[in-house]
């Protein structure tokens, strides 16, 4: 007969057994679950910040941080910093569970120390504010990228123009945006600045591109008339920018000044010169 030493030890053995059996299939993904749905990654893999070879939904078997960073791939967003225990059950913080169906997303990284977050393939999940954007160095990128536009256009406008006014103003373009270049060139360096390139920055360094290929395939009448409407759109934008954001927003007296005395009135005349050739080159249509 067996003792009851014996039948106790028995008795914790087995609700040991049933304890590692909970565990086992509260870590283990269902293989009928998609597990895309679940936020989480499969068995082997952890979730941002995880370690061990097996997570619960987001989730470390170790009760490991589960930091938000690179999503897993079929795993969706991270999330925020947080901790769970084995069963993947949070103890701290937010466990990065991800959003269901999300693609190996990128999620809160060093830089979300500013308070943004990075979305699917690293793209900001939300626009910058004004005053992230234009700090001085960014306003000093934009207006960079803006006199880069008028005067590679323009440079192409020398070579194919038909009308000879439309090729006077192009050259007038190409000396004139280059010595507000070189102002603000100097200016930054007086000050030890470099331009911060920045989404508008960078966009418009992406556009101007297609605007060369689509001038160089017109010629005469079609390229003066493409030309003039390219002025008219890019010196109107660059003044609504000006107006808007970047002269309200510039904190250096000195760039505030050169914005507002010098760039400004510049882009005012040849938005309205283009205007007057536009409609002169629709007179001889």
């Amino acid at each position: 007969m067996k003792s009851p030493a014996h039948h106790r030890t028995a008795a914790r053995l087995a609700a040991g057994a049933a304890m590692l059996a909970a565990v086992a299939c509260a870590t283990t993904p269902d293989p009928d679950t998609d597990v895309t749905a679940q936020g989480g990654a499969t068995a082997g893999t952890p979730a941002a910040g995880g370690t061990p070879a097996t997570v619960a939904a987001g989730g470390s078997t170790t009760g490991g941080s589960a930091s938000g960073g690179v999503g897993v791939p079929g795993g969706g967003t991270g999330g925020t910093t947080g901790t769970t225990d084995a069963t993947g059950t949070p103890t701290s913080g937010t466990p990065a569970t991800g959003s269901a169906g999300a693609g190996g997303a990128g999620a809160a990284d060093a830089s979300a120390a500013s308070g943004r977050n990075l979305s699917a393939g690293g793209a900001p999940d939300r626009p910058e504010s004004p005053d992230e954007m234009f700090t001085d160095t960014k306003i000093a990128a934009v207006a960079s990228a803006s006199n880069q536009d008028e005067i590679q256009t323009s440079q192409v406008a020398v070579e194919r123009a038909q009308d000879a006014q439309v090729k006077a103003y192009a050259q007038r373009m190409i000396t004139e945006h280059t010595q507000l270049e070189q102002q603000q060139q100097q200016l930054l360096q007086q000050k030890g600045l470099a331009p911060q390139e920045n989404a508008l920055s960078l966009q418009l360094k992406r556009n101007l591109q297609p605007t060369l290929d689509s001038l160089r395939a017109k010629s005469g009448h079609d390229f003066d008339t493409e030309y003039v409407l390219h002025q008219i759109s890019a010196h109107g934008t660059t003044l609504k920018t000006l107006d808007t954001s970047l002269i309200p927003q510039a904190r250096d007296a000195e760039m505030k000044a050169m914005l507002s005395q010098r760039v400004r009135p510049a882009v005012a005349q040849h938005l309205a010169e283009a205007k007057r050739l536009h409609d002169a080159l629709a007179k001889h249509m």
